[in-house]
């Protein structure tokens, strides 16, 4: 819940979504056997934790049952324009090639996708090769199969998704097998399913080191404005975007300033809380009375790697990089146009934040633990 200290006549928020690249991954590292993955929701049938292969863990999908991951606490509608997914797969010894297959579904629910003239069935991913069946509206089967991977012992698979605009490829162990280049449907989330021969469902198999990169995360945000002092370039304070409209009242204020247009998605008080985030537009000032333009945001796609840090007192001239270690304090001098790598970290307003990403002017900050 959002509350303003300090700022009572404050009625109404302007507020607007945007979207940032997300990934998951699971390990499986501090799972327990016997149990449920902690990270999945179960679609149909059962799956545990469970060990294969001298010792391997893996999630263990007992015959026709499927799972989904949670992924920003979404099972669906998670994925962008451009996402991968990987897995490894574990086959057991058998005697038939296809007593054992897992199934990937780039959509919500148990069966085939259906939606007007559109469907496609689920794309069954044997250890030598895969098929699917699509009608987009015309119907063709897609399958592959290579006699080179074939094998009767047990083996491990290596299975990639990578889909882009439209474009949707599969690989296992490295060599494409599906290429569509234009999906007539956009996925949304993903699932993972196991298919075992009836007389052999004590087959052993499961999945295990999970990674999906380029899921977009929904967040709602708060139009802001940052007030950076005219001769020390000091941080001095953010602002709602609904009381700096005034240029006078401001003026009053905010004597000899700067500002700059900006987001706060997350919760916050007059200052910003823990794992707010905001997205701060530093190559453009903003004038007071001028209109939020919309589109002044975080571009969704953008990609950061936290953990980088800035050394206290550094000065900042125009162009320079900060060097990872380096540490930002209120106070330091900051110049618009400074370019700012992932993961840097300095206060605002008493609160310690992270630089996520900054690319073309905009920088993405999200508060931290003291």
């Amino acid at each position: 819940m959002k509350t303003i200290k300090s700022l009572a006549k404050l009625l109404v928020l302007m507020l607007a979504t945007t979207s940032f690249g997300q990934n998951f991954e699971d390990r499986l590292k501090n799972e327990i056997a016997g149990e449920f993955p902690s990270q999945w929701d179960l679609v149909a049938g059962t799956a545990q934790i469970a060990n294969v292969d001298q010792g391997q863990r893996v999630i263990e999908l007992a015959n026709n049952s499927i799972i989904k991951p949670i992924v920003n606490d979404q099972t669906d509608g998670y994925l962008s324009d451009a996402f991968t997914v990987e897995f490894d797969a574990f086959y057991d010894k058998v005697e038939s090639l296809f007593w054992q297959r897992y199934e990937l579904r780039l959509w919500d629910g148990q069966h085939s996708y259906n939606s007007g003239s559109i469907s496609m069935q689920p794309i069954q991913i044997q250890s030598h090769g895969l098929k699917t069946s699509l009608k987009a509206p015309q119907p063709m089967d897609i399958k592959k199969y290579d006699k080179n991977m074939e094998t009767f012992n047990s083996v491990w698979r290596q299975v990639k998704v990578d889909y882009k605009q439209g474009s949707l490829k599969i690989f296992i162990d490295d060599q494409l097998f599906l290429n569509i280049p234009r999906l007539p449907f956009k996925p949304s989330m993903v699932s993972i399913g196991a298919v075992k021969y009836e007389p052999k469902v004590n087959l052993k198999g499961g999945i295990a080191n999970i990674k999906i990169k380029g899921a977009a995360q929904q967040l709602e945000g708060t139009k802001i404005i940052m007030i950076v002092d005219g001769n020390t370039n000091k941080v001095m304070n953010i602002e709602l975007y609904e009381t700096m409209k005034d240029p006078e009242i401001v003026a009053k204020k905010y004597p000899n300033s700067k500002f700059y247009k900006g987001m706060l998605y997350g919760n916050y008080s007059l200052v910003p809380v823990e794992k707010s985030i905001l997205s701060i537009h530093t190559a453009q000032q903003f004038i007071p009375g001028d209109q939020f333009i919309p589109g002044d945001q975080f571009i969704p796609g953008d990609q950061f790697i936290p953990g980088d840090q800035f050394l206290p007192g550094d000065q900042f001239l125009p162009g320079d990089q900060f060097i990872p270690g380096d540490q930002f304090i209120p106070g330091d001098q900051f110049i618009p146009g400074d370019q700012f790598i992932p993961g840097d970290q300095f206060d605002i307003s008493i609160k310690k934040t992270k630089i996520l990403s900054a690319k073309q002017g905009r920088i993405l900050l999200k508060t931290v633990k003291d």
